[in-house]
């Protein structure tokens, strides 16, 4: 997407705000472009992160098993036809990422930008989608750190307190810019965004974070709201160095109470591109939810992530231009 600015001020965190709804923030004229990784489609196990002492006072401990992580994951690079969908799935999880419906109307570095993941672990259920600029690589990198450094302790590390989760994501922010920058050189220099969703189901938590305008939906059997929405300037990870103070700027957080939320969605802007997207991106999302939840219990995550991607696709279609899009969906099983 086209040239704009990469800093955002933006509000810092919002603790316990009550959920809201509102149309989702299309992709302004201008923004930068969008290399490419080393992995497609995948249902990975990663080790179970070790058992520590509970830190948050009175929060129901998860069950402590020797379980391991579950993730799936695709990888822009892997989708190159027009048209076609990339998916994964399995254990309430679901990815699914399209180059697209149709050709970008502007100027780009690598043809599919786009990643995306969603991983359950014995305490906890993620989903993380990442739009790349001026090259796929910062949105790699992106969803590799997280995967790697920091999804095994939040998806089966000890309770903690809201406060202490907002520093954990505020920090891990600051880790992924960090190793993004660190594989920047003359010819890549690539920034991407990163919208990131945890439900801790053991404290009742919710918490998330966002940097740029990929979009963050959560559902209750009765409602669907979007979070994080509406970001008043365009930031991206691996802009410029960022100390903790910077990103709380530059990024939006929300830690509040998990309540009645049972699923998690991440879709990148090539849902809700202006003149791409589709008009409602909230809509499509409630459509695609309503979908699963008719069919087949078991194919719930994918039929949702799926119904979102094949929504963006059509618009892109009937626009007669396109953009990358992806979808994570998490479907707590609890």
């Amino acid at each position: 997407m086209q040239g704009r600015s990469d800093r955002g001020r933006l509000p810092g965190r919002h603790l316990v705000p009550p959920l809201h709804a509102g149309r989702a923030r299309t992709h302004p004229a201008g923004a930068p472009d969008r290399r490419a990784s080393r992995r497609g489609a995948a249902l990975r196990d990663e080790p179970a992160a070790e058992p520590r002492p509970v830190a948050a006072a009175g929060a129901r401990h998860c069950e402590r098993r020797r379980a391991r992580v579950k993730i799936v994951e695709q990888l822009g690079r892997t989708q190159l036809a027009f048209g076609a969908i990339g998916e994964a799935s399995g254990d309430g999880l679901a990815v699914a990422l399209s180059r697209g419906g149709a050709p970008k109307p502007y100027s780009h570095t690598d043809p599919n930008e786009d990643c995306v993941l969603a991983a359950h672990g014995a305490c906890g259920w993620l989903v993380a989608a990442a739009d790349g600029h001026w090259g796929a690589r910062a949105a790699e990198i992106a969803a590799e750190r997280l995967r790697d450094a920091h999804a095994p302790d939040w998806l089966d590390g000890p309770a903690r307190s809201s406060d202490r989760w907002y520093q954990d994501l505020l920090h891990a922010l600051v880790d992924v810019n960090d190793a993004i920058l660190a594989a920047h050189d003359q010819e890549q220099q690539s920034r991407t965004t990163l919208a990131i969703a945890l439900a801790r189901p053991g404290e009742e938590l919710l918490v998330a974070a966002s940097v740029g305008d990929s979009h963050l939906f959560v559902a209750t059997p009765e409602e669907t709201h979007e979070v994080l929405a509406n970001p008043r300037k365009f930031a991206a990870l691996g802009a410029e160095k960022w100390t903790p103070s910077q990103i709380e700027r530059a990024a939006r957080f929300d830690v509040r109470p998990l309540g009645a939320i049972e699923l998690l969605v991440a879709v990148t802007d090539g849902l809700s591109e202006e003149g791409i997207g589709v008009a409602e991106p909230i809509e499509a999302v409630r459509t695609a939810i309503a979908a699963a939840r008719a069919g087949d219990a078991s194919l719930r995550a994918s039929t949702t992530a799926r119904a979102v991607v094949d929504a963006a696709l059509a618009s892109h279609v009937a626009h007669q231009a396109g953009d990358n899009v992806s979808a994570a969906v998490a479907w707590l099983l609890r």
